[in-house]
């Protein structure tokens, strides 16, 4: 599918690399320029076919509400860990519940 944004991208990158770049041989300058917009589309398209995958993986459906199975699964699982953490000595208890539970900075937490 054509990205007219990419293909603008590439445009601009082209025009960049040409001005910084010259070709060895001025006499092929048309092989030189296609090459390089043919090396930045490839470069851009797998960029964003990497980005359109990585945002897929993490994607929700929208308007998802867990099930009243999974908000008690998951609070289980927060009690659980919770007496963990309460199980610790001192002074890692203290610095897990500052740091992950009162959501403190680390240098609020190392004071």
């Amino acid at each position: 599918m054509f990205d007219t944004h990419l293909a603008r991208d590439v445009e601009q990158e082209a025009l960049l690399a040409a001005l910084r770049h010259r070709p060895r041989d001025e006499s092929a300058l048309g092989a030189w320029l296609g090459q390089l917009v043919r090396n930045l589309a490839i470069k851009a398209w797998h960029a964003s076919a990497r980005r359109a995958e990585r945002e897929r993986l993490v994607a929700r459906p929208e308007n998802s509400i867990p099930s009243p199975g999974e908000i008690l699964e998951a609070e289980d699982q927060r009690r659980h860990l919770i007496e963990l953490v309460l199980a610790l000595d001192e002074p890692l208890r203290t610095v897990l519940t500052l740091r992950f539970f009162e959501q403190l900075p680390p240098r609020e937490v190392a004071r």
